[in-house]
């Protein structure tokens, strides 16, 4: 007789500024890959997401459970499809005018110009599909860095290999996560860039750097006005933010720096600043 093999996964319901907070903790708690759905997969909850996380066995499941606390529950995948058929939700898409952001598993075919940046979604976070990462893309996109280029909280290593491929000299990418620097070195090889990664806190990052990019939630960006601004001598753009928290923000960096412009996609909102 067959064994129907059964997978477990943790179900926790969050906001959308939680999102990239909560998944980077069912990471930090053993899981093997987090999806986020949304409106998009038609599970949006009371304007809040659902956050389905894998794990290798029940015992682990249960353990981030106990961790997380929330509303979240445990729950199964039955027999082998989930293996795959996750996949059939990371599809290439095209950012602005030149950037496609594709998986590995994923052929495209490529328009003259094209700047073509391949990610594996099951490592880390930033795979092109969320509003801040996307507003992040279009301003390197504009900015056409030519110089030294600092991604702060680079997750995936994905705006720091934009910017390599848009024109960018160097790219230093930091991360309180070594998960997601060892991800942005991986990811880095693949599409045949060096990055400059660690876990270096950006206050003691060395220099200056004509484009620094910042996609980090609110609550961390504003304390960290000071050393990002320090860090600035072109362009700063600043994501991860919702539309609602933009004069909070603001007042933490119209002091320091001069103000250039905002792109808004949904709920969320990048600022864009100039060193003065």
């Amino acid at each position: 007789m067959t064994t129907i093999p059964r997978y477990p996964i943790v179900r926790v319901r969050v906001g959308v500024n939680e999102v990239d907070a909560v998944s980077g903790d069912l990471f930090d708690l053993g899981a093997t890959g987090v999806e986020e759905r949304d409106d998009t997969t038609l599970d949006r909850i009371d304007d809040g997401v659902e956050l389905v996380a894998h794990f290798d066995d029940e015992a682990g499941a249960e353990e981030a459970i106990e961790a997380i606390g929330r509303d979240a529950r445990l729950d199964f995948i039955v027999g082998d499809d989930w293996r795959d058929g996750w996949k059939e939700f990371f599809k290439p898409a095209r950012i602005g005018e030149r950037f496609v952001v594709r998986p590995p598993w994923e052929e495209i075919e490529r328009k003259d110009g094209d700047l073509v940046i391949t990610i594996d979604p099951g490592q880390a976070f930033g795979t092109g599909t969320h509003e801040t990462t996307r507003l992040v893309l279009r301003e390197i996109e504009r900015i056409a860095c030519s110089g030294e280029v600092l991604d702060v909280g680079c997750g995936s290593g994905i705006l720091a290999i934009a910017a390599l491929l848009a024109g960018a000299t160097r790219a230093v990418a930091v991360d309180v996560d070594p998960i997601a620097e060892r991800t942005t070195l991986e990811n880095a090889e693949v599409n045949g860039v060096t990055i400059e990664a660690s876990t270096t806190d950006v206050a003691d990052v060395p220099g200056r750097f004509p484009l620094v990019l910042a996609n980090i939630r609110a609550p961390i960006l504003i304390p960290m006005a000071p050393a990002l601004a320090a860090r600035t001598s072109g362009h700063l753009v600043l994501s991860g933010l919702l539309v609602e928290e933009r004069d909070e923000v603001r007042a933490a960096y119209d002091a320091r720096l001069d103000f250039e412009r905002e792109l808004v996609d949904g709920d969320w909102l990048a600022l864009t600043y100039r060193a003065r």
